[in-house]
């Protein structure tokens, strides 16, 4: 009887695992970080737009650090501001903050650093999302893959990168992508 137990508790747990392992990478998968200039804040429904009000990020639930400042709140932030987001876009095109950081120390060339796993990647189109942002390719000449460069072309969904976009004609673009080491093996 107690082997019987232990085969029913085993698969059990076996199950839970396959379980999430399943449904884990497709919620992740929009998780990650961003570096842009606050251009607008609203306190009253405690969110920020970056790059030029087209990112949109809630901050209900998101931990605040700005040094010095203890029990920091978004009347802490003011526009021209830059600040580090960590966070989850879900299914949509908000991200959802854990984490704002205003990061002193970084100047202006980290404006519009993206990092996270790629979505919804569209090689005719030349297209991506990355935290729920839709990001223009077609201006990269190759994707940086360790010591070399590949093409667009090969590019897949699930692939950890950093970009660094900027806004032009009112869309975020690429200007340099870098595939994570992590992600090194993604077309091999």
């Amino acid at each position: 009887m107690l082997t019987h137990i232990r085969r029913i508790t085993l698969n059990t747990v076996i199950a839970g695992m396959f379980t999430l392992a399943v449904a884990f990478p497709l919620y992740a998968a929009n998780k990650g970080t961003l570096v842009g200039k606050i251009s607008s804040l609203d306190e009253t429904n405690e969110t920020i737009t970056l790059m030029d009000d087209l990112v949109e990020v809630n901050c209900t639930d998101a931990k605040l650090r700005i040094k010095g400042v203890d029990d920091p709140t978004l009347a802490d932030l003011k526009v021209g501001d830059t600040v580090k987001v960590q966070g989850d876009a879900g299914s949509s095109s908000v991200i959802e903050a854990s984490k704002v950081k205003e990061p002193v120390k970084l100047n202006k060339k980290y404006d519009g650093r993206f990092s996270g796993e790629t979505r919804q990647v569209n090689t005719s189109k030349k297209t991506f999302e990355l935290l729920g942002q839709e990001i223009d390719a077609s201006g990269l000449s190759s994707v940086t893959m360790s010591s070399r460069k590949i093409s667009f072309d090969n590019m897949v969904s699930g692939v950890q990168v950093y970009v660094n976009a900027s806004v032009k004609n009112g869309k975020l673009v690429a200007k340099t992508m870098e595939i994570s080491s992590k992600s090194c093996n993604f077309c091999h």
